[in-house]
């Protein structure tokens, strides 16, 4: 067994959330939880529960929008992640 030495701080300060993630490493993930005509294209929660051995688990999907057509046109009829 090794022994440690012993060392003072003399600056202290509380490091920042940024920081911290930097020296632990991290993950932000942006994801919508309500799909809506303006999050169309971009990353949503298709899923979350656990994998059966106890651990969270997060699916994630796209934010999609269906058209149908009324006439000449397209509308959209529902949006939906997928």
């Amino acid at each position: 067994m090794k022994k440690l030495k012993k060392f003072v701080l003399n600056d202290a300060r509380v490091l920042s959330r940024e920081e911290l993630a930097s020296i632990e490493g991290a993950l932000t993930i942006n994801a919508a939880d309500y799909c809506t005509m303006a999050t169309n294209g971009q990353a949503c929660v298709y899923y979350i529960g656990d994998d059966g051995s106890g651990h969270s688990m997060l699916i994630l999907g796209v934010c999609r929008v269906s058209y149908k057509q009324d006439g000449e046109y397209l509308v959209p009829d529902y949006v939906y992640c997928v």
